[in-house]
C-alpha cells in the first residue's frame, strides 16, 4: 500500500479521536485533551476504578457536574495513583 493511503488513514483516525475535543494544560503543567465544553478552572479528577480522568465542574450550589472524559498525559490507565500527588488538578488554559 502507498504512503498516501496510510497517511490518509492516520489523518482520518486522528480526526475521529479529536472530534469534540480541544487541548488544555493543567495548573501542574500536564497537557490534556479535554471536551470542547471544558473551561479554565474546571477540575480533572480520577475516580477510583476508572482508567481515564474526567473533567468536572463545581456548580454554584456546590454540586459537581461531569463534563466528560479526558486524556491527561501521564495520568492514564490507572497510573494516577502511582504518579500524581493528588487525584485532582485544575485546568489552567484551554
Amino acid at each position: 500500500m502507498s504512503a498516501n493511503y496510510h497517511s490518509f488513514g492516520l489523518r482520518k483516525a486522528t480526526a475521529r479521536i479529536c472530534r469534540d475535543r480541544k487541548l488544555g494544560m493543567t495548573r501542574k503543567g500536564r497537557i490534556a485533551q479535554i471536551p470542547l465544553e471544558a473551561q479554565a478552572d474546571d477540575s480533572i479528577a480520577v475516580f477510583y476504578g476508572e482508567d481515564v480522568p474526567f473533567v468536572i465542574r463545581k456548580a454554584q450550589n456546590g454540586v459537581w457536574r461531569l463534563i466528560g472524559d479526558a486524556y491527561v498525559h501521564g495520568v492514564m490507565y490507572g497510573r494516577a495513583e502511582e504518579e500524581w500527588d493528588s487525584v485532582m488538578d485544575d485546568i489552567a488554559r484551554v
